[in-house]
C-alpha cells in the first residue's frame, strides 16, 4: 500500500470555489483534481445552509445548532439500505475531545 501524503505544505489550507475558478482561468484549460494521483487529500467546502428533524418524512424541520464550544463538529452521512428510491441522510454532533457522536436528526438543505 502507498503511502498516503496529506500534509502539504500550501500558502492556504482551504481554497474557495473562487479560488479554484481563479485557476481554471489562469490555466486557460480545463484541470482535473485527483486525490488517488495526487497522493494528497483533497476536500471541498460548499457554502450551504442545513436543516434538521426527528423524522425522515417530517414537515418539521429546524435550523442545527451553532456548537457552543470549537471542538464540536458536524458530520453528515448517507444511508445506503440497498434500495432504489432516495436515501435518507443523517447528522451527527461530533465532541472531538471525548470522541463522542450524537445523533441529531435527518438532514436536508434548507428550504429557502
Amino acid at each position: 500500500m502507498a503511502r498516503r501524503k496529506i500534509n502539504k505544505p500550501t500558502k492556504k489550507k482551504l481554497l474557495t470555489l473562487d479560488d479554484l475558478y481563479s485557476f481554471y482561468l489562469e490555466q486557460n484549460k480545463t484541470c482535473r483534481f485527483s486525490s488517488e494521483e495526487s497522493g494528497y487529500q483533497l476536500s471541498v467546502q460548499v457554502p450551504a445552509y442545513f436543516e434538521v428533524s426527528d423524522e425522515e418524512d417530517s414537515d418539521n424541520y429546524h435550523d442545527l445548532e451553532k456548537p457552543d464550544v470549537s471542538n464540536t463538529k458536524y458530520y453528515a452521512c448517507v444511508v445506503d439500505k440497498n434500495r432504489a428510491g432516495a436515501k435518507p441522510k443523517l447528522a451527527f454532533r461530533l465532541n472531538l475531545d471525548y470522541n463522542r457522536w450524537e445523533e441529531v436528526g435527518y438532514l436536508r438543505l434548507k428550504q429557502q
